[in-house]
Parts: C-alpha cells; structure tokens; sequence
C-alpha cells in the first residue's frame, strides 16, 4: 500500500522551497497566493438586512488555484493548513476549509512564527483547530473598511469630485498631516538671539561657549539691542573658568524590533519606506538561498507587536556576546532596558520580536548572497537583536562655565568612556570639544571675540512617514499590518506627496479631509477610531461579538450618510483669478492628471489653466464655500505665455544668452531664452530672505542641490560668488565672518 502525503498549504510560494526542505519527501506544500477569497469589488457585497452577512466570492484568477489545491488534497491522507500567524493568515485558513470540505472544529491550523526545523517540526506537533474569534475580528475589519468606503466614497464622488476614496484609518491619518499644516501655516516665527563667546586658553586652544546667564538669570535675548549691552556691559571683564563638573551619562540599549520601530529605524538609518521595509522582511522570513546551506529562513515573523524574545534564542544571544565581545559587554539586567510605551494600544505579544534566526549568522558572512536591500535591512535587524542584550553605553561628560563680568558661558565635552551596545549599534552621538578637560578652576582666559547669532523659533516638523507611523501607534490606531498600508495608501491616492524628505498632503488631500472632517466627525477622528481598533482585539479575545461592533459603527454611519447626501453642497472652490478670456471667475479644480483652474463658465467657455502640483492654495481655508481662495497671490504668473516673458536676470552658464522663466508640468522653472538652440534648464532657486555672508556680495543664500540630490546653500550670484555651505547658514552680525562650518558640496 502507497503511503499517502500530508498537504502543507501556505500563503507565499516564496516559502515553499524553505520547507520541503525541512519537511521532507512525506509532505507536499503547496501555497494560496495570499486570500483566495473576499468580498467583491462591484458591490458592497454586505446584506446589510440580514445582519451584515458577507457575501464572499472568488478573487479573479484564485478559482484556478482552489481546483489544483482540491486536486492536491485528493492524493493526501491530511490537510494542514500554514498560513502567516496573524488574523488574515487566520481568515485565509478559514476559507481554505470551508473549500476543502474540512469540517468546523477540525485541528488543521499550524502556525510558526519562524522558518526553522525546530520551529516548523514544534507546530506540526501542535495542530489546532482554526480560531474563529481571530476569523471574526478580520471579518469586522474586513467589513467595516469596506461599510467606510463604499458608502462614504460616493458622497466625494457627488459634492466633490469622481473617483475620490475614504478609508476609515487613513482618513485619520490624513488629518494628521493637514492638520499639521495648518499648524506650520499658522505659525508666527518669534525672533530670539544667541552670543557666542571665543576664548583662547594658554596653551591658545579656542572654546567657544553659550552664553546662559545674565545677573544670575537665565539670559533671554529678543532683540541686537539686548545683545550690544550685554557685549557692551562685559567686554572688559576678564574672564575665567568658574566651574568644572565631570559626571558619568549612561545610554540603555533599544530593546528590539517590533513592526513599527523596524518600519522606523529602517526610513531613519536606510531610508526604506515602510512598504519597501515589509517587502524586503517578507523575503528574509520566507527564505534565501545560501550557497551549498540551500534556502534558509534569516529572521522571525515581522508582524509584531511585542519585544518579546524566547528564552532559548535569548541564551543564545548571550554566549555569543560573552565569547565574541567579552563578559563585560553583556547586560547585567535585562529588564532595565525597555522604556515605557506611550502607546494606548495593549501588546498582544502574539508573537516574539523581530530578530535573526540564528544570533550566528553573522551579517558579514551572508552579504554577498543577498540584494542590497537585504543585506542592509538584515544588518539592522541583527545589530538591533544584539545590541538589545548588551551592556549600557557610558559617556564622560564634562560641563565647563565661565564667567566673564555678569555674564555666564557654559560648554559642554563629551567622550565614550565604555563603547557597551554602541559598540554594535552605533546610534550614540558625542558632542566633542577637545582642550576642555584640561583646564583647570579659577584659570584666567583671554577673549578672542562675541559672536551675535540671530535665530527664529521653528514650527513642528512635518511628519515624516516613520513618525506619522509612530504618531499612529501612540494613538491606538491601525496595527503592525496595516501601518504601511496605511502610508502607502495616502501617496496612491495622491492625497500626499513627498516634500523634503517629508509627508505634505496636497491641495487635493487637504480638501478630502476638510469634508470629511465637517461631516463624518463623529465616526473619523483619532478617539473612535482607536476605540474601533480595541474593539477588534475584543473580539480576538471572544469578549464581543463582531457583528455588534459593526452595528455599532454602521448604525452611527447611516445617520451622517442621510443627512450629507441631503445637506452637504457640491464643494465649488471659489479663487481671485479671473478668466482670460470671458473674465468671469475661475474656480480651482482636480483631476486625476493634476489640479487646475476652471472658468465658471463653462460650457460656454471652456478656459483651464493647470497649476502646478508642488504648490499649495488650500492651506489655512476652511470653507470652501465662502473663502475666496488667493491663487493670485501665490503665483505671480500662471499661464505659458505669461511666465515666458519673464527675464530672471541671470546669464546661461553653456551659451551666455538670458535666462528666462517658464511653465512646465511640475511647475515653473529656468530655461535658456535661445531655446531650441540651446536646451539648458535648471530649478528655480529658493531662496532664504538673507543676503550673502561673503563680504562686499550683493547676492541672496538660496537652496541648491547637487547632481546626487543632496541639498546645500549657495549665493545667488554664483559664479561670480563661490560661497557654499552644507548646513543652513545663520545670520550673523559680526564684522568678519566665521568660514569655519563651511564646505564646498562635491561637485559632482
């Protein structure tokens, strides 16, 4: 009698080679592809008069895949089914079930949170039944996102504009990012100053030191007046080093990755966004070739809320430390590590961190087996996992003052005394300040000169897509799986862009949100959202029923719905620019190729003008239906013919000819007035609103950056003016001018 296979099915076919090689020739693994089966896409697919019952159907091109799975399933004596360890790798195997005939209550569910022999051979010998609870949680967050954007979508499809989406987590995501424009919009910069002291000791080393106190109070300088008293009130006292403290600062280690620190550190240190993040993680948890090793697993499962690691991959991770570092290396106590999470969310601790597999796989000796990205992001996951065990950083700091007449200067030296975990994970920065430590209390100085540095308080940054992830998690919003959906779905449906290495929502995401902030409050805002999010791990947990927290949501949502339809006016966003041709008023609109300005004349005339994606119109209105919005303030000139005629001043660097200023599809720019002859364009500069530092230079700092896209600072007047800085110049008031901070970027 032939001895009968067992079906193994997972998601990926990334992981199939992985296993038959841990499994054997007993076993035939076969893979879904993913969800094999979902709610359709041409209806809302929810009976909502029957208790909001699913109507699930086949994903196109899955049914394929169901025949040859059923196929499979026919010549083997036992069905298990693999998929990821989560809610939809749960939902996934209940479906796979429900197709393959396996009865309810069944064991056929394993589960491993890591590709190994241990790992998988431990849960073929712990098969389950599928959880039902996870099922249903999946199913309410299924059925809530789908409620969400099939009955709100259409209502922007009507009062704004075809095609639009609302999702019920990005929704609030995006109010995030426009609500932090209007913070920077609103923001009045406030002037303030600082007065640097040079000092030279005897040995003619220069320390350059803040000045903090004045009389005995903290100095607080708001105008160049303050400044040229106190300069004034000082200059002649001889100063001298009134204090000197020596003290020990330790740095704990990070604990290791969960999914929204990886997504974090990986935009921070490699600049991975937090889609690219998963992809790359996918791979390396599914398997990698590894010469004559064959295919094998590198790390965990990297859906993970928990900084959790098992006690035998902990031993593990010890020893090596011990034997490769030495014992002084290693962490006394490991609980002292972990700060505490402002996270509103409760760890499931589901799963263990993301770590390494194996400690022993060293980055270094598998590099050239993988792509770039996988090694970078392997690195990171391995010296994070190692750094986690090891000893504190411990950093020497000395905090000189000096006082000088009523005034008080402090500067502070700092050295690594004990490398520690920064030894693996290098993020400990000191700030240095060589000759400090050899100065001596009550030892006189001489003062060089003051520098008067004039200063602007700054708004909060914009969110980048690592802190808008953790503004999320703090929140109790979304969870690891959803996080780089969540951002990825702001920038396809164009309701963000990338500015400066940050998330700015458009013109067109700002007006999404403004309605939908108006209008549905009471169901997208941060509070129910997060309390949506709670609700859903209840349900995991078998403390609710799935079916009344959509009830709960849609019974709210049906209310807001019927009044929109009848209150809510199709948005007509009224601007101060006037038709060209019939001089009616233009009205700013959007499309899918991009925003423009519409005559409201139309049909009769049908006059557009398109404007340039980069430039904001909407920030700082708040009704569209009153507020004129100013175009004509922004943009000097809009339309082709206009922008042409406009002579910058500057010369062609290729041909000598004028430079002249045109319109193209991201925008106005510098172009060659002998265009075709000659086809040199570049960027139009931005500039700072500061002259040039450079004595006897009449040219503006502006923004420039190299062929690598790396931004520095330059004069307006180059190339007759060579200044360039890499950081952002300061103004300074000061008869000569300190080059000490500048470099010449590469030119090439």
């Amino acid at each position: 009698m032939v001895k009968k296979k067992k079906l193994l099915i997972v998601e990926s076919p990334n992981k199939i080679k992985t296993l038959k090689k841990i499994l054997g020739k007993d076993y035939e693994v076969k893979a879904s592809v993913g969800h094999v089966i979902d709610l359709p896409q041409t209806k809302l697919g929810v009976d909502l008069k029957k208790n909001y019952e699913p109507q699930y159907t086949y994903i196109r091109g899955k049914k394929k895949i169901i025949q040859e799975l059923k196929k499979c399933a026919e010549s083997c004596d036992e069905i298990l089914l693999g998929p990821d360890p989560d809610r939809e790798g749960e939902a996934i195997s209940w479906h796979l079930a429900r197709e393959l005939g396996i009865p309810e209550g069944k064991p056929c569910r394993v589960t491993f949170n890591a590709i190994t022999t241990r790992v998988v051979t431990e849960a073929l010998k712990n098969v389950t039944p599928i959880d039902i609870n996870k099922v249903n949680a999946q199913q309410g967050r299924r059925i809530l996102d789908r409620l969400m954007g099939y009955l709100v979508s259409p209502i922007l499809w009507v009062k704004l504009m075809r095609g639009l989406s609302a999702g019920r987590v990005q929704s609030v995501a995006l109010y995030f990012l426009v609500k932090r424009e209007d913070e920077i919009f609103i923001f009045v910069p406030v002037e303030f100053w600082k007065i640097i002291g040079h000092f030279k000791s005897d040995d003619k080393n220069i320390i350059q030191a803040d000045m903090t106190h004045f009389k005995k109070k903290k100095v607080k300088l708001e105008n160049s007046t303050d400044v040229e008293n106190i300069i004034k009130s000082i200059e002649k006292a001889t100063p001298f080093v009134s204090s000197i403290n020596s003290t020990i600062a330790k740095r704990k280690p990070p604990v290791p990755f969960k999914t929204s620190t990886l997504q974090q550190e990986a935009y921070s240190r490699l600049g991975f966004s937090p889609r690219k993040t998963m992809s790359v993680a996918q791979k390396l948890y599914e398997g990698v070739e590894l010469g004559t090793q064959g295919q094998v697993a590198l790390i965990t499962y990297m859906r993970s809320d928990s900084t959790r690691i098992e006690s035998e991959a902990e031993d593990n991770i010890k020893k090596f430390i011990s034997e490769k570092y030495g014992e002084e290396y290693l962490a006394k106590n490991q609980d002292s590590r972990a700060k505490k999470s402002k996270s509103k969310v409760k760890v499931q601790d589901a799963h263990e961190a993301i770590r390494p597999i194996t400690i022993e796989t060293i980055p270094e000796d598998i590099s050239s087996y993988l792509t770039s990205d996988m090694s970078k992001l392997y690195d990171l996951i391995w010296r994070r996992t190692t750094a986690s065990f090891m000893s504190e950083t411990q950093i020497r700091r000395f905090t000189l003052k000096i006082t000088q007449g009523e005034a008080e200067f402090k500067i502070l030296s700092e050295t690594i005394e004990f490398q520690g975990y920064n030894k693996v994970y290098n993020n400990v920065s000191v700030k240095e300040n060589p000759g400090v430590e050899k100065l001596t209390v009550n030892q006189e100085l001489s003062t060089e000169k003051f520098d008067k540095l004039q200063n602007f308080t700054q708004p909060k940054p914009r969110y980048s897509e690592a802190s808008l992830i953790k503004e999320l998690e703090e929140k109790g919003i979304g969870r690891p799986s959803t996080y780089a959906s969540i951002v990825g779905t702001l920038y396809e449906r164009a309701y963000a862009s990338r500015f400066e290495k940050r998330m700015r929502p458009t013109d067109l995401g700002i007006i999404v949100s403004r309605m939908l902030d108006k209008n549905f409050t009471t169901i997208i805002n941060e509070d129910f959202t997060a309390h949506m999010e709670k609700d859903l791990d209840l349900i995991e947990n078998g403390k609710m029923e799935w079916k009344n927290v959509i009830d709960e949501f849609y019974q709210k949502l049906n209310k807001i719905i019927k009044l929109a339809e009848k209150e809510i006016p199709r948005v007509l966003i009224k601007t101060d620019q006037k038709c060209e041709k019939c001089k009616k008023e233009m009205y700013l609109k959007f499309a899918v190729t991009g925003k423009f300005l519409a005559c409201c004349g139309y049909p009769r005339c049908k006059n557009t003008v398109a404007l340039p994606e980069d430039e904001l119109f909407l920030v700082g209105v708040s009704d569209f239906d009153s507020d004129i919005v100013k175009i004509e303030d922004k943009l000097e000139k809009i339309t082709q013919k206009t922008v042409e005629s406009v002579d910058t001043g500057q010369k062609c660097e290729k041909c000598g000819e004028s430079m002249v200023l045109k319109n193209g599809r991201y925008g106005a720019f510098m172009a060659c007035s002998s265009y075709p002859k000659c086809k040199n364009t570049k960027p139009i500069p931005k500039t700072l609103g500061m002259k040039c530092l450079k004595e006897n230079c009449e040219g503006e700092i502006v923004i420039r950056r190299t062929r690598k896209g790396k931004r520095f600072y330059g004069c307006s007047e180059y190339p007759k003016c060579d200044y360039v800085s890499w950081t952002k110049p300061q103004i300074k008031n000061n008869d000569t001018e300190d080059k000490k901070d500048d470099k010449i970027p590469d030119k090439k």
